[in-house]
């Protein structure tokens, strides 16, 4: 387990596109299909971006907005990081494309992060990281999501009736008064080829998802992951309030809930109105949780895990002063 100290997330904006999408509407090879897809995966309708509508549209629009939202000026952010998988193959990188839109601090750090399901804790540790070396007060943005609509295999029923497109995007600002966040990772080199695009001429179409192996590795891995993080917390005399999990599907989560033996706190979901938003599933999930007060010490436990197989799981305690979800 890490600890990392001097930080707060003050903002948190998720973005989505207004077109839904309800997969009883759409066609499975039967009815009794369709109806079981809908009750044990738990997903029915979903959120599409239109064809003609970008990344840097979405990032452009929540980034603006949620600057718009804190009172904050473009010309005080240090550093700006994008973490998504929709972006692959992009030049310059769409951090830059953006910092050109809304022209940043000259001098701000800006870049993507390559990263799936699990890049909650892994971005947010790295962007608390360098804000270390920066003064009191300083401002970061971090955006997060991806249009998995246009990066999915079209006949592939494993990615067909998942994926939301979906985006977080989180002002961040260093407060040394500010609780510690605590995080563990977990990469174990398996699973690489369990959802992947562009590997191989199989994929070139798009991503391609083996869900019985998605399944496993998220069963066999993630219970006992978490048990191990939740016994350093309590060492650390923290209590955990709530937990999100990747909002995977509902087979996987209900397992992975089933194997903790601690079970006092609440679990929030948000895959029956959002269906599998990828990166984003945390950040949507969250507003569910209303926020503890400036003083309260309770945390939120959340663990992101899927491509690559790569998990990692943080706590935190949370009372932003925005938190809202728009679509557009």
């Amino acid at each position: 387990m890490i600890q990392a100290k001097n930080i707060k997330i003050e903002g948190l904006l998720n973005v989505l596109p207004k077109n839904l999408v309800k997969n009883e509407d759409l066609h499975f090879a039967s009815d009794e299909e369709k109806k079981s897809f809908i009750k044990n995966v738990g997903i029915n309708q979903r959120f599409i971006a239109p064809k003609d509508k970008s990344m840097l549209y979405y990032l452009e629009y929540g980034c603006k907005t949620l600057l718009d939202k804190m009172e904050w000026n473009p010309k005080e952010i240090e550093i700006c990081i994008v973490v998504t998988q929709s972006g692959l193959g992009v030049l310059p990188s769409l951090a830059h494309q953006l910092q050109e839109k809304l022209q940043f601090n000259s001098k701000a750090i800006v870049f993507d992060i390559n990263l799936g399901c699990s890049a909650w804790g892994f971005a947010l540790f790295q962007i608390q990281q360098m804000l270390q070396a920066y003064p009191n007060n300083a401002k970061a943005i971090l955006c997060l999501g991806d249009i998995s609509s246009q990066i999915i295999h079209p006949n592939d029923p494993s990615t067909e009736f998942l994926f939301s497109d979906a985006f977080n995007f989180l002002a961040l600002q260093k407060a040394e008064n500010a609780n510690p966040f605590y995080y563990s990772f977990l990469n174990p080199g398996k699973g690489v080829k369990s959802i992947y695009k562009g590997l191989d001429e199989k994929s070139m179409g798009g991503m391609i998802l083996n869900g019985l192996e998605v399944f496993q590795y998220a069963v066999s891995y993630v219970p006992p992951f978490l048990k191990g993080f939740i016994i350093q917390l309590k060492k650390e005399n923290i209590t955990i309030d709530a937990l999100i999990l990747h909002q995977a599907n509902q087979l996987i989560n209900k397992s992975i809930i089933n194997q903790l033996s601690e079970k006092n706190f609440k679990i929030y979901n948000s895959i029956d109105k959002f269906g599998n938003s990828g990166i984003a599933s945390i950040g949507l999930s969250l507003p569910n949780v209303y926020a503890f007060g400036p003083t309260s010490k309770n945390y939120i436990l959340t663990c992101g895990f899927g491509v690559g197989f790569s998990i990692s799981a943080m706590a935190f305690t949370w009372n932003p002063k925005i938190h809202e979800t728009i679509k557009i």
